[in-house]
C-alpha cells in the first residue's frame, strides 16, 4: 500500500514539475494576452517588452497603454514588475518605479458637444486589483509637469482605493480616494486632500433621479499661489452638503442642505485699511478715528434651511430660493444678509428690470468719534461715538433697489454742532425710527411705472437738554423732543421743549414747539415756533402770560422771524431778526393796539401797588423796533383814554405819547395830557400837562402844569431814578382854600381869598418830608373858625371866629417821623372883638400825623386832623 502511495506521489510530482517548466517557458506569451483581455475597448496595449519571467512575477522593460476618450491618455511604465498566478493564469498586481502620463486632446472631439451630467458611471474591469507606482510624471494638463509619487491602488468587487502624493510647482499634497461600486457601477466616491495644514474632503454619490449628492468640507489655512497686498486670509472653514441634478441639457439644479457653511476670515493691511476708510469717509464729508477701527473681518455663508439653486447655461439665468445667511463682521460693524429669493440674469446689468432679489439685512455699527463737515466747511458736527442697529428688507425689482426697515435704532455719544457764530452742545441721546427707501439704478430714471416714495422717520427716544452758545448769549432747551421726517428730497423736523431760557437775559419761553425744513436751493432753513407763555423779568419790565407764534428763517448768518404775541384778548404783530455773526437782536412791532388793563402784569413798579386799578385806555404802537434784550428801541407809541383808580384818587382820560430813541435802554421823550386827577370828592387837578424824558431806569418830568381849586398847580422838574426820587417843589398858585373847604363840607372853618403855596418835597422809601414850605395870601380875606367854647373859649379862638385878615402867611415843615410844624402869621381884626382892634397872630402848630401827606393828597381831608390835634394839645399861642 505504501509503495502505491509513493508511486502516485512520484508521478504527480513529476507532472507538476513538468507543468512548472512549461509555464515558466510559456509565461511571456500568455501574460500580454491576459493583460489585453482585461482592458475595455477604450484601452489599447501599445507595447509590452518582458524579460525572462519567473514563476510568480516578471520584470517589464516597457509597457505603453493608450486610453481614448474626450482627451487621450498615453501611459508609459518603466522598471515595472507584474505579479501573476501561473496556476490560475491571472495577473495579480503591478508595481512600477516610474510612469509617464501624457494628456492630449482627442482628434475626434466636437466643439458642439453638450455637457451631460452622467446618471451612472461604469467602472472598467481592471486587469489587476493592486497597483503601486513610486513616481508618475503627468504631462499636458498644466504648463508645468505634475509629479505624483507613492501611488497605491487596491480594488475588489466592492471598493477601489487610491493613495498618492502630488507635487506641482512646489505644491505638495497627499491624496486619498475611495470609490464604491456594485457590478462595476459607481455607488460612491470620497476624496481627501491634505496639503500642509490645508485639508479638503469631497464626497459624492449618484441619486435615483439622475443626480448626485455631494459633500465638501475641510479647512484651508493658506491658499497656494495667492497673495493679496491689501489683506491676509485666515483659516477658511467649510462644510457644504447638498445635491446636483441636470433637468435637461442646459438646465441644472442644486440644493444646499441646511447648516451648510463657509467661513472666511480676513485681516486687512492696517495702512491700506485706514487709507481706504479715510478716503471713503472724505467723499461724504466725514472724518473718523480709523486707527481705532478693527481691521480683522470674518465672512460666513450659511444655509439657514434647504436652499434650491437653478442655473441655465444657455440663458445664463440664476434662480435661488431658500435662506442663505451672509454675515460680515468686525469688532465695530456687523452686516447680516438673509437672501430669500434671487432671480438673476448674468447677461444683463444690475439695473435691468429682469433682475430680482429679495433679502433681509441686519446692520450693527459701533464707531468711535466721528466728525461731519459740510462741503462749504461752514458747519461741523462731532460726536464721541455712534451706535446703530438697522433691520430692513431689501428688494431689487424693476431696476429699483428698495429698503423697508422694520427697526432703526441709533445712539450718539456727547456731540456738538459748530459754526462760525454758534456752538450747540448735545448730551448722549437715543433715536428710533423707520425708513422706506427706493434707489433707481442706472437706465431706469425715466421709467414712469417705477416711481417710489422715499421716507425716513427718526425721533428721540427720550427727552434731552440742549445748550447753544452764541457769541454773546447762551440758550438752553430743557426736555427737548424732536422728530425728523425725510420724504423724497424734502426734510422736515418737528420739536417740542418744556422750556427755552437765555442765560444773559432773563427770558424764558415755556412749552415751546415748532418745526423746521431745509431749503437747499437758497442754503437756508425755514421753520415755525410757538410757545404758550413767555416770561421776561427785569426791574423795569415784566412780560408774563404772553404766548406767541412765529414763522422763521435761518439764512447764512441771519435769523429772521415773523409772527405775533398774544396777551389776554390782544394780538401784537411782531418781526424779529438776529445777526448770528454780530450777536445783535432787532424786534419790530407793527401798528397794533393793546388794552391798558393788561399793562399791570407787564410792569413791576405797578405790581408794587396792589390797590392800583387800570379801568380803561389803549396802548397804541405806530411802529417800534430795536433790541428787545437790551431794551434799545426806537419808534412811537401812545396811550389814549387812560383811566386809573388808587384808593380815592382817580385819573381820567389821559393821553400820553412816547417817542423812543435807541441811544440807551428804553430812552424816549413823552408828552402827556390828562383831563383830570380827582384827589377827593370835588377836588381835582384838571388840564394837567407835562413832558417826560426817560430811560429804562431814569425819569425826568418837566413843566408839569394843571388847574387846581381855581388856581394852578405846577412842578418845574421832577427826577425819579431806579430806587430814588430827587427832592422837588410843588407850586400852587392862586389857590382858593374856600373851594377846598367847601368840597370837604367843612362846617368849622371857612377862608375867603386865594393863596400861593410852595411845598419842597423829599420822598424816600417809607417816608415823605416837607422842608421850609411856605404859603401866603394873594389879597385880604376873612377866616372863620367856629368854636364851641363861646366867650369862655381861648381869646385866639374868639378872634378867629370872624377874623378879617389883611395878611395871612406861614411855613410848613413835615419830617420822616410824621412830626409837623406849621407857623401862622396873621394881621387883621375881628369887628366883634375889641371894637375891631387890630390883632397880629403868631401861631405855631405842632403834632405827629404820620399819614398827613397821604390824608392831604389822597383823601383830601387836610384840616380836620390838624385842628383836632391842636384842640387836644392846646398849643395855640397869641402874640
Amino acid at each position: 500500500m505504501i509503495k502505491k502511495i509513493l508511486k502516485w506521489t512520484a508521478w504527480i510530482s513529476a507532472v507538476l514539475a513538468l507543468l512548472f517548466v512549461i509555464a515558466y517557458w510559456t509565461s511571456p506569451y500568455w501574460v500580454p494576452g491576459q493583460l489585453a483581455k482585461f482592458f475595455p475597448p477604450s484601452i489599447k496595449l501599445e507595447s509590452l517588452e518582458l524579460e525572462r519571467p519567473g514563476l510568480t512575477r516578471t520584470k517589464v522593460k516597457n509597457l505603453t497603454l493608450q486610453i481614448d476618450g474626450d482627451t487621450q491618455l498615453l501611459l508609459q511604465l518603466s522598471d515595472t514588475e507584474l505579479h501573476y498566478s501561473l496556476w490560475q493564469q491571472e495577473l495579480l498586481s503591478v508595481s512600477a518605479e516610474k510612469a509617464t502620463i501624457t494628456v492630449t486632446s482627442a482628434k475626434s472631439s466636437s466643439t458642439d458637444s453638450e455637457f451631460q451630467l452622467p446618471q451612472t458611471i461604469t467602472l472598467p474591469q481592471l486587469p489587476v486589483n493592486q497597483l503601486s507606482i513610486e513616481q508618475v510624471q503627468l504631462k499636458g494638463i498644466a504648463a508645468q509637469d505634475i509629479a505624483i509619487s507613492n501611488i497605491q491602488f487596491e480594488g475588489d468587487n466592492e471598493q477601489l482605493q487610491l493613495t498618492s502624493h502630488i507635487n506641482w510647482m512646489g505644491l505638495e499634497a497627499d491624496i486619498t480616494a475611495t470609490a464604491g461600486h456594485h457590478q462595476q457601477q459607481l455607488s460612491s466616491i470620497n476624496l481627501e486632500i491634505q496639503q500642509d495644514s490645508n485639508q479638503l474632503t469631497v464626497s459624492a454619490q449618484p441619486m435615483a433621479q439622475s443626480g448626485w449628492q455631494f459633500g465638501l468640507n475641510g479647512q484651508i489655512t493658506q491658499i497656494p499661489f495667492i497673495q493679496i497686498y491689501s489683506a491676509d486670509l485666515g483659516t477658511i472653514n467649510f462644510d457644504l452638503t447638498g445635491s446636483l441634478q441636470q433637468i435637461n441639457d442646459k438646465q441644472f439644479t442644486a440644493q444646499l442642505a441646511e447648516n451648510s457653511r463657509l467661513e472666511l476670515p480676513i485681516d486687512f493691511n492696517r495702512s491700506w485699511f485706514e487709507q481706504q476708510i479715510n478716503s471713503y469717509a472724505k467723499e461724504y464729508g466725514l472724518s473718523l478715528e480709523a486707527k481705532k477701527l478693527a481691521n480683522q473681518a470674518n465672512f460666513t455663508l450659511t444655509a439657514g434651511k434647504a436652499t434650491d439653486i437653478q442655473f441655465n447655461t444657455k440663458t445664463q439665468i440664476l434662480d435661488v430660493n431658500g435662506q442663505l445667511y451672509i454675515n460680515a463682521k468686525t469688532k465695530d460693524i456687523e452686516l447680516s444678509v438673509i437672501t430669500e429669493s434671487i432671480n438673476f440674469d448674468l447677461t444683463q446689468t444690475l439695473s435691468a428690470p429682469e433682475q430680482q432679489i429679495s433679502s433681509q439685512i441686519k446692520l450693527n455699527i459701533n464707531l468711535p468719534a466721528t466728525q461731519y463737515q459740510t462741503a462749504e466747511k461752514t458747519t461741523t458736527f462731532l460726536t464721541d461715538s455712534i451706535n446703530a442697529a438697522i433691520h430692513s428688507s431689501v428688494k431689487l425689482a424693476n431696476g429699483h433697489l428698495a429698503f423697508n426697515t422694520q427697526q432703526l435704532l441709533a445712539k450718539l455719544g456727547k456731540s456738538n454742532l459748530k459754526s462760525s457764530s454758534y456752538t450747540v452742545n448735545i448730551p448722549a441721546n437715543d433715536w428710533q425710527g423707520s425708513a422706506n427707501w427706493s434707489l433707481p439704478l442706472a437706465g431706469t430714471l425715466n421709467n414712469e411705472n417705477t416711481k417710489h416714495e422715499n421716507k425716513l422717520s427718526l425721533q428721540l427716544a427720550a427727552p434731552i437738554d440742549v445748550q447753544a452758545k452764541l457769541d454773546k448769549e447762551t440758550v438752553t432747551l430743557s426736555q427737548l423732543k424732536t422728530q425728523v421726517a425725510l420724504k423724497n428730497n424734502n426734510l422736515q423736523a418737528s420739536y417740542t421743549a418744556k422750556q427755552l431760557s437765555l442765560y444773559e437775559q432773563p427770558l424764558i419761553l415755556y412749552e415751546v414747539k415748532g418745526s423746521l425744513k431745509p431749503d437747499p436751493i437758497n442754503a437756508a432753513i425755514n421753520g415755525d415756533l410757538s410757545f404758550i407763555q413767555a416770561s421776561y423779568l427785569t426791574d423795569n419790565v415784566a412780560v408774563d402770560y404772553v404766548s406767541g407764534q412765529f414763522d422763521w428763517k435761518l439764512l447764512k448768518q441771519s435769523f429772521t422771524a415773523k409772527g405775533s404775541l398774544q396777551h389776554s384778548q390782544s394780538t401784537i404783530p411782531v418781526r424779529y431778526a438776529y445777526n448770528l455773526k454780530s450777536g445783535t437782536h432787532n424786534l419790530q412791532i407793527d401798528r397794533s393796539s393793546l388794552p391798558m388793563m393788561t399793562l399791570k402784569s407787564w410792569t413791576p413798579f405797578l405790581k408794587a401797588y396792589p390797590a392800583l386799578q387800570v379801568t380803561g385806555g389803549d396802548l397804541n404802537i405806530s411802529k417800534l423796533s430795536g433790541d428787545p434784550l437790551k431794551l434799545l428801541f426806537e419808534g412811537a407809541m401812545s396811550i389814549d383814554k387812560l383811566n386809573l383808580l388808587y384808593d380815592k384818587l382817580a385819573l381820567n382820560n389821559a393821553s400820553i405819547a412816547d417817542n423812543l430813541s435807541r441811544q440807551s435802554a428804553l430812552q424816549g421823550s413823552v408828552t402827556a395830557k390828562i383831563d383830570s386827577i380827582e384827589l377827593a370828592a370835588g377836588i381835582a387837578i384838571r388840564d394837567l400837562n407835562f413832558k417826560l424824558d426817560h430811560t429804562a431806569t431814569n425819569y425826568r418830568f418837566k413843566d408839569i402844569k394843571g388847574q387846581l381849586l381855581g388856581g394852578t398847580i405846577s412842578i418845574p422838574r421832577f427826577d425819579m431814578h431806579k430806587t430814588t426820587i430827587e427832592p422837588f417843589s410843588l407850586l400852587l398858585s392862586n389857590i382858593s382854600l374856600q373851594q377846598l373847604l367847601t368840597a370837604l363840607e367843612s362846617e368849622k372853618l371857612s377862608v375867603s381869598g386865594n393863596f400861593d403855596i410852595i411845598l419842597p418835597l423829599i420822598i424816600i422809601p417809607g417816608s415823605r418830608q416837607i422842608t421850609n414850605g411856605t404859603f401866603i395870601s394873594k389879597k385880604p380875606g376873612v377866616l372863620k373858625l367856629k368854636s364851641e367854647g363861646g366867650k369862655e373859649a381861648n381869646i385866639a379862638f374868639q378872634a378867629l371866629e370872624n377874623f378879617h385878615y389883611k395878611e395871612l402867611s406861614g411855613t410848613i415843615d413835615y419830617n420822616s417821623e410824621g412830626d409837623y410844624i406849621i407857623t401862622l402869621y396873621a394881621l387883621g381884626s375881628n369887628p366883634e372883638l375889641y371894637n375891631g382892634f387890630p390883632i397880629k397872630l403868631d401861631l405855631t402848630l405842632r403834632g405827629n400825623l404820620p399819614n398827613l401827606l397821604y390824608s392831604m393828597l389822597v383823601t383830601g381831608d387836610m384840616a380836620t386832623p390838624v385842628i383836632d390835634d391842636l384842640k387836644q394839645k392846646q398849643l395855640l399861642k397869641i402874640q
